[in-house]
């Protein structure tokens, strides 16, 4: 499984990123959330930033803090140090620092995103 954006149909409202950071932190801020959305350099289109599940980070983490279970990358917030290797590893910028929180965050395929995706640019295949 993973999480796939369609660039076609994205109106770039941020529904994900608020749903996202409700969903993970019970609070409506965008910053908090594990999908961004961008502007493109295409006029009218917008990217999207997510974690593709490809385990980069995973074997970057001196500690062994992120594990792979049914096909989902997680982060042992309890083990993680905060060295944030596995930022520096991921080639998507998928990985995000909050500074009032020790281990980066990650798309940890819950799919509230996709359920409040009204276009149906976010899906989960």
């Amino acid at each position: 499984m993973k999480l796939t954006h369609n660039q076609a149909v994205c109106s770039g409202c941020r529904a994900c990123e608020m749903i996202c950071g409700y969903a993970h932190f019970s609070v409506n801020n965008p910053r908090k959330a594990a999908v961004r959305i961008r502007n493109s350099q295409t006029h009218g289109r917008y990217e999207a930033h997510f974690c593709d599940q490809c385990g980069d980070c995973m074997e970057d983490c001196p500690i062994g803090a992120i594990y792979e279970e049914d096909g989902v990358y997680r982060i042992d917030k309890e083990q993680c140090t905060g060295c944030y290797l596995c930022v520096d590893a991921c080639q998507r910028g998928a990985l995000f620092v909050l500074d009032e929180e020790e281990a980066p965050l990650k798309c940890d395929l819950c799919g509230k995103c996709v359920d409040e995706c009204t276009p149906k640019a976010l899906l989960i295949e």
